[in-house]
């Protein structure tokens, strides 16, 4: 399933790329978006050692590129932590989107995600969607963003074997399920100083077998023009977990932050 997103994000990618020369300039705003490349990439570690020997790998990367008025991004989560030498988080969260200006202000879009979280219950949730998306602020200080798309989603559950303790000794993974969706997304920044700056991004997806929904809130410290430090706060939540698993799940990371 993860090679046949792929295959389309580039194909999707291909086509705004090809298109971008031939299609008409979206309408003239006062500060028009940066072309090219940019992003951002941030990495997070923990080691403890005493009573409890842990180990947490927190990874993330975002790249976008600008190319008159389309705009094709792609997000990639990765989370990996163990506690005595035992699984504790393992979850890897891809995004791919590709976006075409109406206005200064609005956008119809293309999306791709793609979660595989060890832990959830479910040996992986996908999703293909269409919509359409509008800046409702945006300001150099304040910028807020919501979207609403509909489409195709798969999931593929799976019965989870655990120990007395609580560990996962085994899986089955069962039949695959496919629906249609409803994706939105709502995203907010809030510049409070010259140097910090609070993001909050929350998601949902709805299909008749599982509604999935994801908060993550962050504060970011600038260090300097290129580094940031990040204290982030995540929820997630299903609401059909398979048996034998949570419904919600919570994170919090401090990462290093690369700007490019």
């Amino acid at each position: 399933m993860m090679k046949r997103l792929l295959i389309a994000a580039c194909a999707l990618s291909a086509a705004g790329m090809a298109c971008a020369d031939d299609a008409a300039p979206a309408a003239p705003a006062d500060a028009p978006p940066p072309q090219g490349w940019s992003g951002k990439g941030e990495l997070g570690y923990v080691n403890a050692k005493g009573n409890t020997n842990s180990d947490a790998l927190n990874a993330k990367l975002g790249i976008a590129d600008q190319v008159g008025p389309w705009k094709h991004s792609l997000t990639v989560d990765v989370l990996s932590a163990k506690t005595n030498g035992l699984t504790s988080a393992d979850r890897d969260d891809a995004t791919w989107q590709t976006n075409y200006d109406l206005t200064p202000k609005s956008y119809v879009y293309g999306n791709l995600s793609y979660i595989d979280d060890r832990l959830s219950g479910f040996a992986y949730q996908a999703n293909a969607t269409l919509g359409y998306g509008r800046k409702l602020i945006d300001t150099a200080d304040t910028k807020l963003l919501a979207q609403l798309g509909v489409g195709y989603g798969q999931v593929q559950p799976e019965i989870l074997t655990k120990d007395a303790a609580g560990n996962i000794i085994g899986r089955v993974k069962e039949d695959k399920e496919n629906a249609a969706v409803v994706q939105s997304e709502i995203k907010f920044e809030q510049v409070l100083t010259k140097t910090t700056k609070l993001t909050d991004d929350f998601k949902v997806t709805y299909g008749n077998f599982n509604t999935y929904l994801r908060n993550d809130l962050a504060l970011a410290v600038s260090i300097n023009a290129k580094l940031a430090l990040s204290l982030a706060y995540t929820v997630i939540h299903n609401t059909s977990p398979p048996a034998e698993t949570y419904a919600t799940d919570t994170l919090t990371t401090v990462n290093l932050v690369y700007s490019f």
